[in-house]
């Protein structure tokens, strides 16, 4: 079907046809433009996930009817109704709860045919114009998150996604954990400083209980979010059971407690909160450290003296040149070699230090459940370094690489061209300076490529 797109006296983008049908179109903007071979898979793709959909009918679902280019700019279309995009905000707990549960019920109706829904984000969460919310089409929205960038549409993985499983019923019950626990109290479960500890700490699994931050809620809504979020998928309730609870307790108005029993329980909640971030800040503290404190403690039982300054011996020197060190940079990205990395870099942003920070933390996780042979790996497929500035005190490199990362159901590729600037720190070349040119992520189920390959 062609339309055309106009905005109407309202400022609304409206999608006109031939017909004089009219329809809402949403703008997607793109965190960097697609590529001319990337734009037929992003189409393709974004109406695959429209057909899959088009049986489920559930109250609260925001649905696309067609995805189009017009130009160089890409529009969702949908039905014309009063949303506008303005992200929910429940007046109260019992709002957010009732929110909670429409949620619910839409991810059962894909479930019951046979569908999960890949993961819940804030972005997705819309209000209409009485304050009911309405979920942005999940399956689109998780499509498109990746080249849309940002951390509105950012999802969070549960514990056996990030080891490798494949996202199922019970991933799907753990985002939906996560984002109660954001309604209700306000702030993430994980809360950490990088993505490496975050990771780390989803994989623990050890959460301050939502009653402990929001103490009017009650200890049976508190306990249903934090089995949600257990580690074990095994462990947390099923879909239908988190329904029959919640729909209970909004039922018998038991989502929240009394003044009197939340002002209760609020000192008790202190101590509790207390408690908990002092045992955090030990296993932060332990996990980044503790290896060294214990290999020192070793080696001083033997009677070996080590000096309190004592460092393990750095890889780059003054003796290396800054072709060395850039070429230092991809090795420590190829072998996951986090030390290594630090010593390339010098306060310099864009680089894939997270990256290889997050892949190391899940290998160690893994460590006892896999082969070395199958271990997450990052694979760089092509590199090409041109050196465009070279004097005494500055190098410049024009760098192109792709990489891959296969991550067992599905291979996350991502393409950079990058320019690195180098300086002297304390007479020890360093990249002082990232500038990321161009960047395309995508990521291909094997599944899915085997069927392109095979037709």
């Amino acid at each position: 079907m062609k339309y055309h797109i106009i905005s109407d006296q309202s400022g609304r983008l409206v999608a006109t046809t031939e017909d004089g049908e009219h329809w809402i179109a949403d703008k997607i903007e793109f965190a960097i433009r697609p590529k001319d071979n990337n734009r037929r898979e992003i189409l393709t793709g974004v109406q695959q996930k429209i057909a899959e959909q088009a049986q489920i009918n559930e109250t609260g679902l925001l649905k696309y009817r067609d995805f189009i280019r017009e130009g160089e700019d890409y529009y969702l279309i949908r039905s014309e109704t009063e949303l506008n995009g303005q992200a929910f905000t429940p007046a109260s707990l019992e709002d957010a709860c009732r929110g909670l549960l429409r949620i619910l019920k839409i991810m059962n109706a894909f479930h019951r045919q046979g569908r999960a829904i890949g993961g819940l984000s804030r972005g997705m969460l819309w209000q209409d114009g009485a304050g009911e919310l309405v979920l942005q089409d999940p399956l689109v929205m998780n499509y498109l998150s990746s080249w849309i960038g940002g951390t509105d549409y950012r999802y969070d993985l549960s514990p056996e996604v990030i080891r490798g499983e494949a996202w199922g019923k019970a991933a799907d019950v753990y985002s939906w954990g996560v984002i109660a626990y954001q309604l209700l109290t306000g702030t993430h479960p994980f809360n950490a400083r990088n993505d490496a500890d975050r990771i780390a700490q989803v994989l623990r699994g050890k959460v301050v209980e939502p009653r402990t931050l929001q103490p009017y809620l009650s200890p049976e809504l508190s306990g249903l979010i934090v089995k949600s979020l257990s580690v074990d998928p095994g462990e947390r309730p099923t879909l239908e059971t988190i329904i029959t609870e919640l729909s209970r307790l909004i039922d018998n108005q038991r989502c929240i407690v009394s003044g009197a029993e939340a002002q209760a329980y609020s000192a008790k909640a202190g101590q509790s909160l207390k408690r908990h971030q002092s045992r955090e800040k030990v296993w932060l503290w332990f996990r980044r450290y503790g290896v060294i404190c214990l290999t020192v403690l070793a080696v001083l039982a033997v009677g070996i003296f080590l000096t309190l300054e004592f460092r393990a011996e750095p890889v780059i020197t003054k003796e290396h040149t800054p072709a060395q060190v850039v070429n230092f940079y991809f090795e420590a990205v190829r072998t996951n070699n986090v030390p290594l990395m630090g010593e390339t870099l010098h306060k310099a942003k864009n680089s894939l230090e997270g990256m290889v920070s997050n892949i190391h933390v899940m290998n160690v996780q893994m460590a006892s459940e896999v082969t070395p042979e199958g271990r997450l790996k990052i694979v760089i497929d092509e590199l090409q370094i041109k050196p465009i500035l070279e004097t005494a005190e500055k190098y410049q490199y024009d760098i192109v690489y792709k990489l891959h990362i296969n991550m067992g159901k599905k291979t996350q590729y991502m393409e950079r061209e990058d320019r690195f600037t180098l300086k002297p720190v304390r007479n020890i070349w360093r990249i002082t300076e990232i500038e990321v040119l161009k960047s395309n992520h995508y990521e291909v189920e094997h599944e899915l490529e085997s069927a392109e390959v095979n037709s």
